[in-house]
């Protein structure tokens, strides 16, 4: 029960991460006399401080499970919902070959399931 708690907090907060990195990116990044002035937006933090600790969560998951498992399964998940969270939060188009790709991640990761 716990490593699928690891696993549903690490999928969350990647992705959630990934969502207010890009919500609050839309900042200028001025360059001047060869420094760099970035003015950083809440979200841009809030999604970074998300990402550090999916990243995290990570290192911990990956020694307990077998890494040509494990890792496609996350990255396809992660994947998934993040193309989801792009059509319903940002109200990006979602293309047919999109949609395909979707379809064949999670035929993957149903097969990689399978019992042999």
């Amino acid at each position: 029960m716990g490593n699928i708690v690891l696993l549903f907090c690490y999928v969350c907060l990647t992705v959630t991460g990934m969502a207010f990195i890009k919500a609050g990116g839309r900042q200028e990044l001025l360059i001047s006399s060869a420094k760099v002035i970035w003015q950083v937006n809440p979200l841009t933090l809030i999604g970074l401080a998300c990402y550090a600790v999916s990243f995290v969560l990570y290192i911990v998951i990956l020694p307990k499970y077998n890494l040509s498992y494990i890792f496609p399964i996350l990255s396809g998940v992660v994947f998934v919902l993040t193309v989801l969270a792009s059509y319903f939060v940002f109200k990006e188009a979602i293309g047919l070959y999109q949609w395909i790709g979707i379809a064949a991640i999670l035929f993957g990761a149903a097969m990689m399931n399978l019992r042999r």
